[in-house]
């Protein structure tokens, strides 16, 4: 009945008292009914405490049939109730949902907060058993419910001029990441992974993100990146070589990429030059315009389109 601890209880028959056993925190979810000499079954929830209210009940394991009931909503919790949790509050009109919207951002209109057809997934995993499982037995078949394996696609992506850095998109049809693919190979920072990396590390604190990101960090930082004029301070968008691709653009370069790792690293050296490098990116655009081959070149004191991401700004 609470995401923070469960209660057990059992009974002789129907029409007896329940005894209550010693409950605990947060269940498994997952449950064995069977025999010492044949074996049995045993079923369990994925995210089982953390759907509450769940519940698990055993039937007859005193006879010769037993039955396992899983609850994804115990009815022991009472009416789901999805009514609205308001009437309205007086908003009768669009111009009182606006001004209620400016307060509460959370737009409210008569009839638009049904949960008809909604919905909601969950995942349950059978073993059949030929034996009882011991303890370290059945509380390893509750961590795989809990955290089941997953297929996935591995590289290893090594080398002088690799490490540090991951591969753009995924070829289905090879099974295999598009190393070979023009622009879909190296990745050079696109949709920003050294940003979200530090970003998850400063959430959970792993040590193996931060190795990650830091990995990444002085890759990106150095290989993607051109450390001399005339392209000092720009990068190069994602190809099949980390310099192949000859659009040559700031946003590689980014500060917020590294000035996560400079400051937790109580100011790296070299990440400090990577940021400064990135004030000659202006300057660089005068070398080498972005759009040079969509458009005329810049009139003579005319600020060359600088982009952003997959956007376009002036």
């Amino acid at each position: 009945m609470s995401p923070d601890g469960f209660t057990a209880r059992k009974r002789t028959g129907h029409g007896h008292a329940w005894v209550n056993v010693p409950g605990g925190q947060r269940a498994a979810g997952t449950v064995y009914l069977g025999t010492a000499q044949h074996g049995g079954l045993a079923i369990g929830m994925r995210y089982f405490w953390e759907r509450y209210p769940t519940s698990l009940a055993i039937e007859n394991a005193a006879g010769d049939t037993g039955t396992i009931a899983l609850w994804l909503y115990s009815p022991e919790a009472g009416p789901m109730d999805l009514r609205p949790y308001h009437d309205g509050l007086g908003q009768q009109t669009y111009s009182d949902q606006l001004d209620a919207l400016s307060t509460t951002y959370e737009d409210w209109e008569p009839g638009l907060g049904s949960p008809r057809g909604i919905a909601r997934t969950n995942e349950i995993m059978l073993y059949g058993l030929s034996a009882t499982p011991t303890s370290t037995e059945f509380s390893y078949m509750s961590q795989r419910v809990q955290d089941p394996p997953v297929l996935v696609s591995q590289r290893r992506w090594y080398g002088f001029w690799d490490h540090g850095d991951i591969m753009h998109t995924y070829d289905s049809d090879r099974h295999t990441w598009r190393y070979d693919v023009g622009g879909y190979a190296w990745d050079n920072s696109e949709l920003s992974p050294d940003l979200w990396l530090w970003l998850y590390f400063l959430c959970t604190g792993h040590k193996d993100v931060f190795r990650l990101a830091e990995a990444m960090t002085r890759h990106t930082g150095k290989v993607d990146v051109y450390h001399l004029p005339p392209w000092r301070g720009l990068g190069t968008r994602h190809g099949v070589q980390h310099w192949s691709d000859s659009c040559k653009q700031a946003r590689i370069a980014n500060a917020i990429y590294r000035r996560i790792f400079y400051y937790l690293s109580g100011g790296d050296d070299r990440v400090g030059e990577l940021l400064r490098e990135t004030l000659d990116a202006p300057l660089s655009f005068t070398a080498l315009d972005p759009y040079r081959k969509v458009r005329k070149p810049p009139a003579h004191g005319e600020a060359p389109l600088v982009r952003n991401g997959c956007g376009v700004v002036c």
